[in-house]
């Protein structure tokens, strides 16, 4: 489980967004330093990254520092997307025709 954090500002987090696509009320992650220049412009309200990465991000930006960032990113996809990897067969499939 996602270890526990307290903060010291209130936050209210509705999504899990890209760095570009984040803003003030949404989570993303940066794991990889290509992704660098959007880590310096990011709105998201907090990011989980590394600690060798956590300085490229906005002072404005909660970091959660991990070890392992696309590992506890998909732990926090599972908080907000309990169902998401729930693959259900679909019976309504038709076999193909041959023409």
């Amino acid at each position: 489980m996602f270890p526990k954090k307290s903060f010291d500002s209130d936050v209210f987090i509705k999504d899990v967004k890209t760095l570009d696509k984040a803003n003030e009320n949404d989570i993303s992650f940066f794991e990889n330093v290509r992704y660098k220049k959007y880590a310096q412009i990011t709105k998201a309200g907090a990011c989980i990254t590394s600690e060798k990465l956590s300085h490229f991000l906005p002072k404005k930006c909660i970091k959660i520092n991990v070890r392992n960032v696309l590992f506890d990113l998909a732990t926090i996809l599972k908080q907000f997307y309990p169902t998401a990897d729930v693959d259900s067969l679909d019976e309504t499939v038709k076999e193909a025709k041959k023409k």
